[in-house]
């Protein structure tokens, strides 16, 4: 019987290293497989590897490369990790034929302190038998940072991410995420779902049990959005759909579901991230005001006529937006005429450079204070009053059976600011 039993243990052992053996020899492909699903999802690809074969463990390092349709001109993440095989697995507590565990290095950001690797496991468990079949997961820690934009202090703190690669998508799971605003809360989601791919357009889903704005008192339940990317080579077009199914303002009973979608096309990447890049810099307190103006000016001449000169079109609608005094209605669609070469400088010329039709039905105080935000630029452009009331004097905003006030600007190129026909 004991010799039997250890004839047992010796053909089990000769079994585990002879697996373990043939595993090893498959270690590249269990890596080039890792890879081939990242890069199925669309999202980053493989440009360089550094991969040192073992019997018992394998060792990798290397880099990725965002895809162009993702994130143009995105810095890479680089990466190590081990791939254990057979009792390589086994003595580091995975039960499975291979197990892969590797760290992604984020690109250099502008937060304090700089965000953990990503960890990316993956497995080929007994079940999936000899057939390479990685299933790869990943995990990111509890975190906090802290951001300085120059005009805002702001804090992110997020409860951790969970989520897996497969051939089609990347799933990411976190059960909170809460950004604060110069030391105030300024937006809380719970139980957030993010699933995106890029393999013939970028499309990132995100779904949110829970979002509160503290600063308006509101609070959404089952909040979906839906972004969809058309190409980035050189101009961006997208889509953003919101849909909130229901929600709370302060005290006062659920609202109703509300919607808003959000088309861009032929937007200029490049001028437009040297504009979201400056502004806050240019806009902080710590400039002066020469030196905010010399700024502003050299940003607009530079970068100026690549916006203009593409032509970019936008439409905004927003039905059933909820606020504290009753809901409203926006509809902007907004684009910048064919005619137009470079930035407009002029009034007349700023008027020759847009046309198109805002639509604001909202409540009286709320649609007050917004033109009051707007009436600087509004004025300068179309030459209508910076004071609300003298708007309404002259026509431009009705009050309608429900006691909201509608704003309506017709932008006409050949003829100036119409009114609502």
């Amino acid at each position: 019987m004991t010799r039997l039993a250890l004839s047992l243990l010796i053909i089990a052992a000769l079994a585990v290293l002879g697996t373990t053996t043939w595993i090893a020899r498959q270690g590249p492909q269990f890596h080039s497989l890792l890879m081939a699903q990242i890069a199925a999802s669309g999202l980053a690809h493989e440009t360089s590897s550094d991969f040192q074969a073992g019997w018992l463990s394998a060792h990798s390092r290397g880099r990725l490369q965002f895809a162009d349709s993702f994130c143009k001109g995105c810095e890479v993440l680089d990466y190590n990790g081990s791939i254990h095989h057979g009792l390589g697995a086994l003595l580091h507590g995975d039960v499975a034929l291979a197990s892969a565990e590797y760290a992604l290095i984020w690109p250099q950001l502008p937060i304090e302190p700089a965000l953990p690797p990503l960890q990316l496991s993956a497995q080929q468990r007994l079940s999936d038998g000899f057939q390479p079949a990685l299933r790869a997961e990943l995990a990111l820690p509890a975190s906090a940072h802290t951001y300085d934009s120059g005009v805002h202090q702001w804090r992110i703190a997020h409860g951790g991410l969970a989520g897996y690669i497969r051939p089609d998508a990347l799933q990411l799971l976190s059960p909170s995420i809460e950004l604060e605003r110069d030391a105030s809360s300024w937006l809380k989601l719970q139980q957030l779902s993010v699933e995106a791919a890029a393999v013939d357009r970028l499309r990132v889903n995100a779904d949110v049990a829970t979002a509160d704005i503290p600063a308006w008192h509101w609070q959404g339940q089952d909040v979906a959005l839906r972004y969809t990317q058309y190409g980035i080579t050189r101009n961006l077009n997208f889509d953003l759909v919101a849909d909130v199914a229901r929600g709370q303002i302060g005290d006062s009973p659920d609202h109703q579901a509300s919607q808003a979608a959000l088309h861009v096309e032929r937007l200029n990447l490049s001028a437009t991230r040297a504009f979201i890049t400056e502004l806050p810099r240019l806009m902080s307190r710590q400039v002066s005001g020469a030196a905010r103006m010399m700024g502003l000016l050299s940003l607009y001449s530079m970068h100026g006529p690549g916006f203009f000169a593409e032509h970019p079109q936008a439409r905004l609608q927003i039905r059933d937006l909820p606020l504290p005094r009753g809901l409203a209605d926006v509809d902007i669609d907004l684009a910048v005429t064919e005619q137009t070469r470079r930035p407009p400088m002029h009034p007349m010329e700023w008027r020759r450079a847009l046309q198109g039709r805002i639509e604001i039905t909202a409540p009286p105080q709320r649609l007050a204070g917004w033109w009051d935000m707007a009436a600087l630029m509004m004025n300068y452009i179309t030459g209508l009053p910076r004071d609300y009331r003298d708007l309404k004097r002259q026509g431009w905003v009705s009050r309608q059976p429900d006691g909201r006030d509608r704003l309506v600007i017709i932008l006409d190129p050949d003829n100036g600011p119409q009114k609502s026909a």
